[in-house]
């Protein structure tokens, strides 16, 4: 979605690394050379050295939180990138 200041790509989920930097790469082919962010989830496996091969630095580190039991933590290995820190 476009943003303010660049695009914004989130979510961002697969399966599998290799599935996800395809998802990227198709992405960003579309914006061209448009300034893009992403808010990823600290800890994520892959998600930092992927970015970084397509020239991201990183900005500011975030952590998903929750209060209480996490009883339904979802697939975090299969979250990429969340839709913004606004909406999760």
């Amino acid at each position: 979605r476009p943003g303010e200041d660049a695009w914004q790509i989130g979510p961002w989920t697969a399966d599998d690394p290799e599935t996800g930097e395809q998802l990227l790469r198709t992405g960003l082919n579309a914006l061209g050379e448009r300034p893009v962010f992403m808010d990823i989830l600290s800890g994520h496996p892959t998600t930092p050295e992927t970015l970084k091969k397509y020239g991201f630095t990183s900005q500011r580190p975030f952590i998903r939180m929750y209060r209480g039991k996490l009883s339904h933590p979802g697939r975090p290995e299969s979250m990429f990138a969340i839709c913004g820190v606004e909406t999760g």
